[in-house]
């Protein structure tokens, strides 16, 4: 089996990567959605609508929309909308494509959610991988469609830089649309939660149940999505999400015989199970049969919630004022009809271990309910209910620098009315939700999983004058990273020297170069080249080897070196100049370092060191030449 993959040594992700100075710059949309259309849970693999766009070993987001439960009678329970099971609503798992066999993709980690139903509209995001990445301009996703969308999720090894924002604003569950009825009557009173067209009541808001056949309109909570105003006129009420949604304004007729709207749209229900995620819940329509688009007459449709941001990053940097934002977005306000309920906000994820920075914005605010306008008439049509606010989640205490707002939309108003007095109510959305809560990440390799190791081509090593330029080749590397190049002088001790950031030139394979223009001169220098995978996972090439003679040489006496006694360095200067000395010890650490300005020939120099038992290297300098010794003291 491969090495280990990102999320079975998800602790492997957070490691210090060696520094690398570029970023890779993103903007717009970096995602590839796609739905499932079958799972294969025994199996650990799932079908899809298409695989274009993905790949052995990309690292893909599995996550259920929808399929939550909730009371759905009898028609005239208060109940209606309350969610009894989330069943696997919010479920994700963060996986490897092991393989593709036609339109199934079987994954290399064991899924840690069982519960996916395909009913509950299950979709499949490509995560883009970076090492280091920097947001330089809007970064997007996209909006949701009914099956796909609504998320943008990356991951970066090291370093997320933002230098731009985030925007997944109305990009979440939609508001329910606007259908216009002229065949109300003032006879009877719809009151009921549920019904089964436009007649009694606007449509109800998406949320993470799916709408049930016949009862898709009508004042009752979809779950998170607001319910439908009722008949007569009234208005929409708001998407829930980390809070609950307002309830739409009713529809106040000042006079006995003009038809009343007392049923305004429910909220949406606020959503708090841990280790899910969710998008914002739509804000239900408002009731109109004044319909008349040449004057701009009647009601309008909720507001669509917020989107998701998922962002997985070892160091998150804000550069300036940056924004994230998945607000739910206002309803429209209507005329002679009753308004729409705002969408709820949104969710951000922060799976990052440390922070810099100054100024970055978290913004999941609710969508303000629409205002209804009477122009000027003795009337007062219902206004929307707010829309909620959303859920921030991390996986730490956020630091100082981050601010977040996550204010509830306010209700609208009866506004333009020559009524003494209008009563119609509505609500505001409720504020949103903070929660620390670790990432979702499997445990277990899936044991039929099997993907190809790396495979080295041709490796080598050729002298450029007094540079080493190296040569390699690898097949099957499916989630490449980097290379890092390793030397040593004694074949035993290995330390990197350089970081190669390359894409492969082709699909999974490639040929590379790279020149050491100051390699260890006079003894023979031992090379290898690590390859790294995005999860961490590496592969070795075999260990190279060149010997470069200099007429620049250095020598070390006596070694072993008893402690507190001096050493004594002798020299060949093939031309006057510098000469410099640094020596470190078995850590790292520089003991000592200075610089001597000496005449071309042979000479001797004693070093004043009192060293303690150990292990030390000393390194010579002379130009572009350079001498690296190993140093023992004994006792």
């Amino acid at each position: 089996m491969r090495s280990p993959s990102f999320l079975c040594l998800l602790p492997l992700l957070f490691l210090p990567f060696p520094a690398l100075d570029a970023q890779t710059p993103i903007s717009g949309t970096i995602n590839t959605y796609v739905s499932v259309t079958a799972t294969n849970l025994p199996n650990n693999a799932m079908t899809v609508s298409s695989v274009a766009g993905f790949s052995l070993g990309d690292l893909v987001l599995v996550i259920q929309m929808q399929g939550a439960s909730i009371t759905s009678s009898p028609a005239n329970s208060s109940a209606y909308g309350t969610i009894t099971s989330y069943a696997g609503a919010g479920s994700y798992d963060l996986v490897n494509i092991c393989s593709i066999n036609g339109n199934e993709l079987t994954f290399e980690q064991t899924l840690v959610n069982n519960d996916y139903h395909v009913a509950g509209h299950i979709q499949i995001i490509k995560v883009p991988q970076y090492t280091q990445v920097e947001v330089t301009g809007t970064l997007t996703g996209q909006a949701w469609d009914g099956s796909t969308g609504g998320i943008v999720v990356l991951i970066a090894h090291e370093k997320l830089t933002l230098s731009a924002d985030i925007d997944m604003d109305a990009k979440g569950f939609r508001g329910g649309v606007y259908q216009n009825d002229n065949t109300t009557s003032c006879f009877g009173r719809e009151s009921d939660y549920y019904y089964s067209t436009e007649v009694e009541g606007g449509k109800k808001g998406e949320g993470i149940a799916n709408y049930i056949t016949a009862k898709e309109y009508g004042r009752g909570a979809q779950a998170n999505g607001g319910g439908g105003g009722n008949d007569h006129n009234s208005g929409g009420g708001g998407g829930g999400n980390g809070g609950a949604g307002g309830i739409g304004g009713k529809n106040d007729e000042p006079k006995f015989w003009l038809c009343d709207g007392r049923d305004p749209g429910v909220g949406g229900k606020s959503l708090t199970t841990a280790n899910r995620l969710f998008m914002g819940g739509g804000g239900g329509a408002g009731h109109g049969n004044n319909f008349n688009a040449s004057n701009g007459d009647g009601g309008t449709s909720g507001g669509n919630g917020g989107g998701l941001v998922l962002l997985i990053a070892d160091t998150l940097a804000v550069n300036g004022s940056v924004t994230i934002t998945a607000d739910g977005v206002s309803a429209a306000h209507s005329r002679y009809d009753g308004a729409g309920g705002g969408g709820a906000g949104g969710s951000i994820f922060l799976a990052v271990n440390t922070y810099s920075g100054s100024n970055l914005s978290l913004s999941l605010t609710g969508g303000n309910g629409g205002n209804a306008s009477n122009d000027n008439d003795n009337r007062c049509y219902g206004p929307g209910g707010g829309g909620a606010g959303g859920m921030v989640k991390s996986t730490s205490s956020l630091p100082g620098f981050i601010s977040r707002n996550l204010s509830g939309g306010t209700t609208g108003a009866t506004i333009f009315s020559s009524a003494n007095n209008c009563d119609t109510g509505g609500s505001n959305g409720g504020t949103g939700v903070t929660a620390v809560e670790a990432l979702v990440k499997s445990t277990t390799n899936y044991p039929f999983c099997n993907l190809l190791p790396v495979s080295w081509g041709e490796v080598g090593i050729e002298p450029e004058g007094m540079k080493a330029r190296l040569h390699w080749s690898i097949e099957n590397a499916y989630q490449h990273a980097y290379f890092t190049v390793e030397r040593s002088a004694d074949f035993v001790n290995f330390e990197a020297i350089a970081t190669i950031s390359a894409a492969l030139p082709r699909p999974n394979a490639g040929a590379f170069s790279w020149v050491d223009a100051q390699p260890i001169t006079g003894q023979t220098s031992y090379y290898r080249i690590r390859q790294v995978d995005m999860n961490g996972a590496f592969s070795f090439s075999p260990v190279l080897s060149l010997t470069l003679e200099s007429p620049f040489t250095a020598t070390i006496s006596p070694n072993p070196l008893l402690p507190n006694r001096p050493l004594y360095l002798t020299y060949t200067l093939p031309e006057s100049g510098e000469l410099g000395i640094m020596l470190m010890d078995g850590v790292g650490r520089k003991i000592y370092a200075n610089r001597f300005k000496l005449m071309a020939g042979n000479g001797t120099l004693e070093l004043p060191l009192k060293l303690p038992k150990g292990m030390y290297s000393l390194q010579v300098y002379a130009g572009e030449a350079k001498v690296t010794k190993r140093l023992v003291v004994v006792e």
